[in-house]
Order: C-alpha cells, then sequence, then structure tokens
C-alpha cells in the first residue's frame, strides 16, 4: 500500500518565527502530536510535542524555529507503508511529512500506520501471503525424541 492512501492531506503547518504557545495551541486543538514547520511554502522543520516540554515555561516567549527538528525525514506519497514504517523505525520518530515534487501534500503517522495494518493485515507490510497447511508427520517427534535421548546420555 502507497502512502498516497493513508496520509492525512492538508496537514495544518506552523511557521518557524511562530511562538511555542501558538503552536502547542494548534496542536492541541487539532489533537496531534507534531506539526510541520514551514516557511515561504518549504518544509524548514517538523515539531513534537517533546520539542515544546523542552521549553516549558517559555512557551509565550521562544520561537518554533528554536525547538523544532531539522532537516526533516521525509517520505513521498508513492513510497510504501513498508518503506515509511522502516524509517519511522530506524530513526524513531511517529510520523513523516509526505512531500510531492518538493511540496507539503500531507503527513504520515504511526497512528496511520496501525490503522492500515489492523484493516488490511499482513498484507499491507509485506504483500499477499500464501499460507500452507503442513502435513501431519506422525513418525517424527517419536524418532526426535530417541535420537536426542542418545545425544544427552
Amino acid at each position: 500500500m502507497q502512502i498516497v492512501n493513508l496520509m492525512t492531506s492538508d496537514a495544518i503547518t506552523v511557521g518557524p518565527n511562530d511562538k511555542l504557545a501558538d503552536a502547542k495551541r494548534v496542536m492541541d486543538e487539532g489533537g496531534f502530536r507534531r506539526v510541520p514547520v514551514v516557511d515561504g511554502g518549504q518544509l524548514v522543520g517538523i515539531l513534537t510535542e517533546r520539542d515544546i516540554r523542552g521549553h516549558a515555561g517559555y512557551l509565550e516567549s521562544t520561537r518554533v524555529d528554536a525547538a523544532m527538528r531539522s532537516p526533516v525525514i521525509t517520505v513521498s506519497p508513492y513510497n510504501t507503508v513498508r518503506d515509511a514504517a522502516t524509517l519511522m523505525l530506524k530513526h524513531k520518530i511517529g510520523g513523516l511529512p509526505v512531500l510531492a515534487s518538493g511540496e507539503l501534500v500531507g503527513i504520515v503517522t504511526t497512528s496511520d500506520l496501525l490503522k492500515a495494518f489492523l484493516a488490511e493485515g499482513y498484507g499491507v507490510f509485506w504483500g499477499p501471503r500464501i499460507l500452507v497447511e503442513p502435513r501431519p508427520q506422525q513418525r517424527l517427534l517419536p524418532g526426535l525424541s530417541a535420537r536426542l535421548r542418545k545425544v544427552f546420555r
């Protein structure tokens, strides 16, 4: 499955010169834990709840660019769910901005990946699977047990 099928389009963004208090308000109202930071139409960073917590007590006086993470790890709409999951695990992050031709077109989070996984099962990450029913091997266990007894005497 491709990211375009599960990303959140039209992601809410903040600017690097916005105050952390305003960014936190946007995140709280929207119910998200991260927000892309855009300046002049270009993605310049990402701000997470953890970044904001690091500046507790100074949210009204601290600008977003003082707390945001940059450079940003991104995916394209045509990357696969597996690609996104691999990047998130490798970099220990919970969301990826989605860029098409350098323009922010959405965001995909671990919650999106989990929803896709639950809706589609394992196939969403690894493609279709063929399940094979093994034939019973009735004599395998007694023979194996006898050989193990010889080894451990």
